[in-house]
């Protein structure tokens, strides 16, 4: 059977129900969800999916598909071709760390940079800011993926990062071979 890939990106008030909706309205369309993942933003919530769609199902009908769900019906809906390689090819090692403390401007610039330095491809990332009673409290998720020669100059340089801008530092939480 011939088909066609899709970025499927909607964005939509943060709601109980969403995500079933979504994944209902395109397995009805006989499409199936590759890579996805729904994040909380603030009151919203975005969907974002790799799918593979029938050869007849084109990014208009999904669209509508979409659009004719009663949950989405103020949502912001994206389907776009999806050109690249459906599936992602691991450059090492992964693992799993976690960052958390005051918020200040420059955290995640910070330590992607650092990641960056030690050749290591960031392959997922979450952030949360929350407040407390000191401010704003935030965490920063990171999945990396690091060859192995550089795995332990890595871990050492983010636990040193993480000390000098008084974060608490948590890795490796998980770590997969590729």
């Amino acid at each position: 059977m011939k088909t066609h890939d899709y970025l499927v990106t909607v964005f939509s008030e943060d709601q109980q129900g969403l995500i079933a909706a979504i994944s209902r309205a395109l397995f009805e369309l006989n499409i199936n969800l590759g890579d996805a993942s729904y994040n909380v933003l603030g009151q919203g919530g975005k969907f974002v999916a790799l799918c593979k769609a029938p050869a007849e199902t084109n990014a208009e009908a999904i669209r509508q598909a979409l659009n004719a769900t009663e949950l989405l019906q103020n949502a912001s809906i994206q389907v776009e071709p999806f050109d690249l390689a459906t599936r992602h090819q691991s450059s090492g090692q992964t693992l799993r760390v976690a960052f958390t403390g005051e918020d200040m401007p420059g955290l995640v610039a910070q330590i992607t940079e650092l990641a960056q330095d030690f050749n290591a491809n960031i392959e997922h990332m979450q952030t949360r800011s929350q407040p407390n009673n000191h401010g704003q409290h935030y965490r920063i998720e990171l999945t990396l993926a690091t060859p192995e020669s550089r795995r332990e100059p890595l871990l050492a340089a983010l636990q040193n990062i993480a000390s000098s801008l008084s974060l608490q530092f948590e890795g490796p939480m998980m770590e997969v071979a590729a």
